[in-house]
C-alpha cells in the first residue's frame, strides 16, 4: 500500500461531519467504559485482600491488565465499518480527534483520554506503513492549573515534630485511618514495633532537622497477598518515605515490614513486579507523591506501577529521547546471552514479534503457541515478543 503522507497539502476529503461525530462518540464511550471497569476492578483489592480471596485477587490482576486491549478490540469492527475506505486517511484522524477533544480539554483525566484515542489511531491506521506518534497536542497547556494542582489531593496527614513523635499511638492510628474490615492479630504490639524500628532511621535520616509532617496516600496499594501503606514524612526540602507493609494471614492482619529508605523503594517499584491495585481517582497527586519518595526510580516505573501501562510507555520514550538527544548516543546490539539476527515485525498482532534465526535465551521459558526459531543446539524455541526475552 502506498504510503500516505501527513501533509497538509495531501489532505484528503473531510468525512461528513454526523461521521466523524459519531467516529469521536464510539472512542470516548470506549474510553469512558474502560476507565469506570479499571476503577471497579482496583475498588474490590481492600476488600479481596480483607477476605483472603487470594484466587480472585490473581483473576483481577490478569483481567486489568487484559482490559485495555479489551477496549479497543471491541470497537475496532464498528470504527472500521464507521469509516469504510477513510480509516487509513490521516485528514479524517485529524478530524475526528479534535472532535473527540472536545470534551475532555478542561477535564483531569485529558492526557489519559488522548492517549486512549492515539491507541485506536493506531490499532486502525497502522496499516498504512505510517508511524502514530503519541502527543499531548494542546492538552497539557489546555488543562486549567487548578485542576493540573491537584486541589483535591488524595493525602492525610498527621503531625509530628520530631522521629520521637512516631509513636505506637500514632501508627495505630494512621493504620486505623485505613478503615480495614477485618480484624489485626495484635495491632498494638505491632504498632509498637512498628514505631521502635521507625524512630531510629528516621532520626538517622534527618539528623536534626525537625518534622514539618507526615503525610500518608488515603488508599492502600494492593498486590498479591499484601497491602502496603504508602507515605512520607516531611522535613523542609527533605523527603523520607514512610511505608507499612501488611500481611494477612489466617490469624489476622499484622504489620509485617516497615520502610523508609529510598533505597529500599527499588524492591516495591520494580519492573519485574506485578501492578498495585490503589484508588487512582486523583492519579495526578497520587504520582507526585511517588516520584517524591523514589525520585531516583525512572518516572515509567512509577507509572506503571498503578497500572498506567500505555503513560508509563510513552514516559519510557520521553526519557530515553531526552537521553538520547542529551549525550547523542546511539543504541546498540548489546553483549549477552541473546542473539538476534533476523527481527521481523507484524502489524496485526497485539505484540511485536520476532523471527530469530540464532537466538539463545536461557532465563525466560519458551512459549508454543508463537513463532518459533532454531538455536545453535538445534532446539526450537517459541517467542510471544519482547517480554519473552531480555538481550542483555
Amino acid at each position: 500500500m502506498e504510503k500516505m503522507e501527513h501533509s497538509a497539502a495531501r489532505e484528503a476529503p473531510k468525512a461528513a461531519g454526523d461521521t466523524r461525530g459519531e467516529a469521536a462518540g464510539i472512542v470516548r464511550r470506549s474510553f469512558e467504559a474502560y476507565s469506570a471497569e479499571f476503577l471497579a476492578i482496583t475498588g474490590r483489592a481492600q476488600s479481596r485482600f480483607e477476605k483472603r480471596e487470594w484466587n480472585a485477587v490473581l483473576s483481577d490482576a490478569e483481567e486489568r491488565i487484559d482490559l485495555y486491549h479489551h477496549y479497543l478490540d471491541l470497537i475496532e469492527s464498528p470504527m472500521r465499518a464507521l469509516l469504510a475506505g477513510q480509516v487509513h486517511d490521516y485528514g479524517t484522524w485529524e478530524r475526528i480527534k479534535r472532535e473527540y477533544c472536545k470534551v475532555y480539554l478542561d477535564t483531569y483525566h485529558a492526557d489519559l483520554a488522548l492517549i486512549f484515542f492515539y491507541s485506536v489511531m493506531r490499532r486502525l491506521y497502522l496499516e498504512t506503513g505510517d508511524s502514530i506518534e503519541y502527543s499531548d497536542d494542546e492538552i497539557r497547556r489546555s488543562v486549567k492549573a487548578k485542576i493540573a494542582q491537584d486541589p483535591n489531593r488524595p493525602i492525610r496527614n498527621y503531625p509530628a515534630d520530631w522521629p520521637k513523635d512516631v509513636t505506637p499511638e500514632l501508627v495505630r492510628r494512621i493504620v486505623d485511618d485505613f478503615g480495614f474490615q477485618s480484624g489485626f492479630r495484635n495491632i498494638g504490639e505491632d504498632a509498637k514495633l512498628a514505631a521502635e524500628m521507625l524512630r531510629p532511621e528516621l532520626g538517622k535520616s534527618l539528623g536534626q532537622r525537625r518534622i514539618d509532617r507526615i503525610e500518608m496516600i488515603e488508599s492502600a496499594f494492593f498486590r498479591n497477598k499484601a497491602a502496603y501503606l504508602v507515605g512520607r514524612v516531611v522535613s523542609g526540602t527533605v523527603i523520607v518515605p514512610l511505608i507499612l507493609i501488611l500481611l494477612n494471614p489466617p490469624e489476622g492482619i499484622v504489620i509485617d515490614g516497615v520502610l523508609s529508605e529510598e533505597a529500599g523503594l527499588s524492591n516495591i517499584f520494580s519492573s519485574a513486579r506485578s501492578n498495585f491495585h490503589t484508588n487512582i481517582s486523583a492519579y495526578r497527586g497520587v504520582l507526585e507523591f511517588l516520584e517524591s519518595i523514589a525520585p531516583a526510580r525512572p518516572k515509567a516505573y512509577i507509572y506503571t506501577s498503578i497500572g498506567f501501562i500505555h503513560p508509563g510507555k510513552l514516559q519510557l520514550v520521553h526519557e530515553l529521547r531526552n537521553h538520547i538527544a542529551q549525550t547523542q548516543e546511539k543504541f546498540d546490539v548489546a553483549k549477552g546471552a541473546c542473539r538476534a539476527r533476523s527481527w521481523s515485525y507484524s502489524p496485526f498482532r497485539r505484540s511485536t514479534m520476532f523471527s530469530r534465526s540464532s537466538a539463545m535465551c536461557p532465563r525466560r521459558k519458551p512459549f508454543a503457541d508463537a513463532g518459533t526459531s532454531s538455536d545453535n543446539t538445534g532446539v526450537s524455541i517459541a517467542w510471544t515478543g519482547w517480554d519473552e526475552c531480555w538481550i542483555s
